[in-house]
């Protein structure tokens, strides 16, 4: 006689790569190599791919966003390639998991499991310069320091102002700082630089007047530069001019009197 055997479908576990892709801030990154396959080749499973830990405030370039840091993929998505879009003005290490799925027709899975890091070097923002201009009278100072203003661009906090200049002081002319705590203010090629705490250069520069050259009513322009760090190390540098508007003043003239015999 014969008897049944009911042989119940396994599903095989699949194959899984992952990768280590390093890129900069707020620049999307190709995550190349990812890969994961089926090891049974009688037809009867399905390939499925996720990724998880997904940062919510980043993305990938295809894929469906399943919530709570998950993404799902086709096996042609896969394929095909796909870039990870990091989180906006953030940097860092991200790392997420990549998982393989068959599933057979029957319902049983199984699954694989791969690393995906990626590393977002941090990029200083241009921060916003608002240069000024400023006017005195001949001999008098004029007020530079009050009339800028600037602000960081990056709103995660990991930027600061680490330097600002003036240059291009004409000769003879006559600058004042008053520095303010840690503010150090250092000689440069046609001005100064401050450097220090940021609150402590802000008002180390408010305190910045420059007289002009004596006896003399020309206008001059000086040059603003700051100079904003990341904590990664990277820097930029933005330079605005700042016109200085001199008044001639007539100067008092000397009368001599006499005695006539």
């Amino acid at each position: 006689g014969t008897h049944p055997i009911d042989v119940v479908p396994v599903a095989d576990q699949p194959s899984a790569t992952g990768g280590n892709y390093v890129t900069d801030e707020d620049t999307a990154v190709a995550l190349t190599g990812l890969d994961g396959a089926l090891v049974d080749v009688d037809g009867s499973e399905t390939l499925t791919f996720t990724i998880s830990g997904v940062d919510p405030a980043a993305s990938f370039t295809t894929g469906t966003d399943q919530g709570g840091g998950v993404w799902a993929f086709t096996p042609a998505e896969i394929a095909t390639g796909l870039s990870y879009n990091p989180p906006p003005q953030a940097h860092g290490t991200f790392s997420m998991v990549l998982q393989s799925t068959a599933t057979e027709a029957e319902g049983d899975v199984a699954t694989n499991t791969a690393p995906v890091v990626v590393v977002v070097n941090g990029v200083a923002d241009a921060p916003t310069l608002t240069p000024g201009a400023s006017s005195t009278d001949e001999d008098q100072p004029a007020a530079v320091g009050a009339a800028i203003s600037y602000a960081v661009n990056d709103p995660d906090g990991s930027e600061v102002v680490t330097s600002v200049s003036i240059t291009d002081i004409p000769a003879g002319a006559t600058p004042f700082f008053a520095p303010v705590g840690t503010a150090v203010l250092t000689p440069v090629p046609g001005g100064f630089e401050i450097t220090g705490d940021e609150a402590d250069i802000a008002a180390t520069l408010a305190s910045f007047t420059v007289t002009p050259p004596p006896e003399s009513g020309d206008d001059f322009t000086l040059t603003v530069a700051i100079t904003v760090t990341d904590t990664g190390g990277d820097t930029v540098v933005v330079t605005q001019p700042h016109p200085v508007t001199v008044t001639p003043v007539a100067d008092t003239p000397i009368l001599t009197g006499g005695t006539i015999n």
